[in-house]
């Protein structure tokens, strides 16, 4: 490859190669800082990156279950590696009951496009 002739784009060394073996992820992990830091939260904390897996889905279900869905810092103390913030996210996005995953009808499809046809893909006003 020519990049790897170059020594990378721009200059940069090629990534190494992938060990882990098909399915296997790894986590970045990232001390966090009061200063907000990466996501904020308590000196020290270790915070896992990633995807959430099944178990850490389950007994997040069960933290909002028994404290309610707020003080994410305390939910997030219950569950290693895991910021309140990233708790927050992950429930009110996935994980929360209410959330309607069902398909568009066809009346909300054609006042979607209607409102398409009028606006744009523009989310903010023209000055």
């Amino acid at each position: 490859m020519a990049h790897e002739m170059m020594g990378g784009f721009f200059g940069h060394p090629p990534p190494p190669p992938a060990t882990a073996a098909l399915g296997e992820e790894e986590e970045e992990v990232v001390e966090e800082t009061e200063e907000g830091g990466h996501g904020g939260g308590v000196q020290g904390k270790l915070c896992a990156r990633g995807h959430w897996r099944p178990a850490e889905d389950a007994k997040l279900k069960d933290l909002v279950a028994q404290y309610g869905p707020q003080n994410w810092n305390l939910i997030a103390e219950k569950l290693d590696g895991r910021s309140g913030k990233s708790c927050r996210l992950r429930w009110f996005n996935q994980l929360d009951p209410r959330i309607n995953r069902r398909a568009f009808t066809e009346e909300e499809e054609e006042r979607l496009m209607a409102a398409h046809r009028a606006y744009g893909n523009n989310d903010h006003q023209q000055e």
